[in-house]
């Protein structure tokens, strides 16, 4: 919905290396930009050349998606402040807390509304969208286009993957 929603910009992304070559195989990103979380924030020569490599590109706006921002401050709100584009829209749900929210909700010229409910992913994603302006946005579940995805031997022709705590080993 994002892709068709800005389909007359080139889109990046700013992905957790743990599965930014998945986004580079898919259609929908331009740009992938992996980033390894510990690294940046742990060490200042990494956190320094991915946030050159950010800086580098002039963006129309930065889109911030995650519902839960307050374990994001360290990475992703960092990135939201360096990255140089005029519109930086982020999610007004579970913010950093004290001096952190103070901090980075300055970083955001739009925190879109969100609700109080306990909601999946899916349905966050959808809400989050809606309130962007993408009038027909609605949780379901994604189709990978299989055919650019690499091949994987030795697994049988129909399974599933569970991924619960993705950004977990």
């Amino acid at each position: 919905h994002l892709v068709e929603f800005y389909n007359e910009s080139k889109i990046t992304l700013v992905a957790n290396d743990l599965w930014a070559n998945l986004a580079e195989k898919t259609p929908y990103f331009d740009k992938v930009i992996p980033l390894n979380v510990l690294s940046f924030t742990s060490d200042y020569a990494y956190r320094l050349s991915t946030i050159r490599k950010i800086r580098s590109k002039r963006y129309k706006r930065v889109v911030h998606f995650p519902f839960t921002r307050k374990w994001h401050f360290a990475s992703a709100e960092a990135i939201v402040r360096v990255a140089p584009a005029n519109v930086k829209v982020g999610s007004a749900g579970e913010k950093p807390v004290g001096w952190r929210k103070r901090i980075a909700n300055t970083w955001y010229t739009d925190l879109l509304s969100a609700s109080d409910e306990s909601l999946s992913e899916a349905r966050r994603n959808s809400e989050f969208l809606q309130n962007l302006g993408v009038d027909h946005a609605e949780a379901r579940i994604p189709r990978l286009p299989t055919n650019r995805l690499p091949d994987v031997e030795g697994l049988p022709e129909s399974f599933y993957v569970l991924v619960p705590g993705a950004g977990a080993e």
